[in-house]
C-alpha cells in the first residue's frame, strides 16, 4: 500500500509525524531511493518553515499598525481625574448581592459580617503568604461569613469571629464554594449557647467545595467543621460533588471536621492534602472529640501528607483517629492513606467495616519511617472502634481485611 504524500506537517499530531516519519525512513532499502525519500522529508520542513515566517511576519505587521491607531487616539488622562480617584463610600452589600460581581476590596474592614447573596460572586481582600509556613497575610477584615448565593468565592478575608458561634455559614440550596487565602479566628471560649463554636457549618450547602490556604485558630468547642450538615446525616440535597482541603492550617480548634456523603448518592471525590492540625499552649482535644478528620460515603478517599502535632489520646473505649473513614453505599470506593506525619492519637486510620458498612475495593495505606509517633494502633477495622470480626457487607467479595504497610512495628487494632 502506497504512504501518504503530505505537503504540510502543521495539520497533523506530534504523534502523526513521528508515525510518518518512521514509515518514509523504514520504505527503502536502495541508499538512492532512501535519500529522495529523505529529501522528501526535508523539502515539507522547509515549506512549513516559510509558511510559519510569513505568519510572523503578518502578525509582526499586524503589532505596529494597531501601535500608530493608538497613538493617532490618545486620550489625555490629566483630565480623567475620577478615573485616578480611589474609592470611597461603595456599597459593598449591593456589590455583594449582585449576580457575577468581581468585589475587591483590600485593606477595607466590614466592621461586622459579610453577606455574599449573588451567584458567581468573587471576593477578593488581597492577601499574601502562605498559612504553612506562618506568612499568611490579609489585608482587608470582617467579623463573620454567610452565603446564600451559588458559586462564591472568597479569598483575602481576615475573619475575626469573636463569640459567633458560626465563622462560616449558609442560606438554602447553595451549590458550590471556594475559600482560599483567608484567616478565621475565634475567642477560644466554649459558646455561652448550646450552639457549639463552629468553624464551619455547612448547613444547606452542595456541590463543590474547596477550602486552601487558610488559618483556622481557636475554635474551641466538640466539632469544628461540618460541609453540609450541623453533624448530622446528610439528606438528598445535600450531595457534595468534589471536595479539596488543601495546604490549610487548623491551629488549637479543639472538634473533628466532616465531610459527611449522602448514601444514596456518594460524593464523588475528597482529597485532604498538605493541611497542618496542631495543639500548642496547652490546649487539648475536647472530651467528644472523635477524629482529625471524618469521611464518610465517598467513592474516592484521598489523605496524604498531613500532619498532626499535639494531640492527646483517650487510652480507653473507642478512641480517637487521625482520619475516620466508612461508606454505606453499595458503590465501590477507594482509599489512599499516605506521607501523613501523625502524633497523639489512639487510631492513625479508623475503617468501619462490620454488618452495614462496606469495604473499600481498593486500598493504599501505609506509613513512612519516624512518621508516626505516640499513636496506639495504626488501623481500627470495627465499629465502635474495639475489637470484632471483620465482616463488611460485601465480605463475599472482599473476604480479608485490607493490609497497611506500616513503618516502625505499627499494629493494628485485632
Amino acid at each position: 500500500m502506497a504512504l501518504i504524500v503530505h505537503t504540510s506537517f502543521l495539520a497533523l499530531t506530534e504523534a502523526a509525524i513521528k508515525a510518518h516519519i518512521d514509515e518514509i525512513v523504514g520504505a527503502k532499502d536502495n541508499g538512492a531511493e532512501r535519500r529522495q525519500l529523505m529529501a522528501y522529508l526535508q523539502q515539507t520542513l522547509a515549506n512549513d518553515r516559510k509558511a510559519h515566517r510569513a505568519n510572523r511576519k503578518l502578525l509582526a505587521y499586524a503589532a505596529a499598525r494597531i501601535d500608530e491607531a493608538i497613538l493617532a487616539q490618545q486620550f489625555d488622562y490629566t483630565k480623567q481625574t475620577a478615573l485616578f480617584t480611589p474609592s470611597s463610600g461603595t456599597d459593598y452589600a449591593a456589590l455583594l448581592a449582585t449576580d457575577n460581581a468581581d468585589v475587591i476590596v483590600p485593606g477595607h474592614a466590614f466592621g461586622g459580617e459579610v453577606l455574599i447573596a449573588g451567584d458567581n460572586v468573587h471576593l477578593d481582600g488581597r492577601a499574601s503568604g502562605s498559612a504553612r509556613d506562618g506568612t499568611l497575610v490579609c489585608t482587608a477584615t470582617a467579623t463573620t461569613l454567610q452565603i446564600t448565593g451559588d458559586n462564591a468565592v472568597v479569598q483575602g478575608i481576615k475573619f475575626v469571629c469573636g463569640s459567633a458561634n458560626k465563622g462560616v455559614y449558609f442560606g438554602a440550596n447553595v451549590h458550590d464554594v471556594v475559600i482560599r487565602d483567608c484567616i478565621f479566628e475565634s475567642d477560644g471560649q466554649l459558646a455561652s449557647s448550646p450552639d457549639n463554636r463552629w468553624f464551619w457549618q455547612g448547613t444547606g450547602l452542595s456541590g463543590k467545595v474547596r477550602l486552601e490556604n487558610c488559618r483556622v485558630y481557636n475554635f474551641n468547642g466538640w466539632g469544628l467543621g461540618d460541609l453540609t450538615t450541623e453533624s448530622g446525616a446528610p439528606a438528598a440535597g445535600s450531595e457534595l460533588d468534589q471536595v479539596r482541603i488543601q495546604s490549610n492550617v487548623f491551629h488549637n480548634c479543639t472538634g473533628s471536621f466532616a465531610i459527611r456523603g449522602v448514601q444514596a448518592s456518594p460524593t464523588k471525590y475528597c482529597r485532604i492534602y498538605d493541611n497542618e492540625t496542631k495543639f500548642t499552649d496547652g490546649v487539648v482535644m475536647h472530651p467528644l472529640y472523635w477524629s482529625v478528620f471524618e469521611v464518610n460515603n465517598c467513592a474516592t478517599v484521598i489523605c496524604k501528607s498531613n500532619v498532626l502535632t499535639g494531640g492527646t489520646r483517650i487510652g480507653t473505649g473507642q478512641g480517637r483517629g487521625y482520619l475516620q473513614t466508612w461508606s454505606k453505599s453499595s458503590d465501590s470506593w477507594h482509599l489512599e492513606f499516605e506521607k501523613n506525619q501523625v502524633a497523639g492519637i489512639d487510631y492513625v486510620l479508623q475503617l468501619a467495616a462490620i454488618a452495614t458498612f462496606y469495604s473499600p475495593d481498593q486500598t493504599v495505606v501505609k506509613s513512612e519511617a519516624g512518621k508516626i509517633t505516640d499513636c496506639t494502633y495504626g488501623m481500627g477495622l470495627f465499629y465502635p472502634w474495639e475489637s470484632g470480626a471483620w465482616a463488611p457487607a460485601n465480605l463475599a467479595q472482599y473476604a480479608a481485611a485490607p493490609s497497611p504497610a506500616w513503618a516502625d512495628g505499627l499494629a493494628d487494632r485485632a
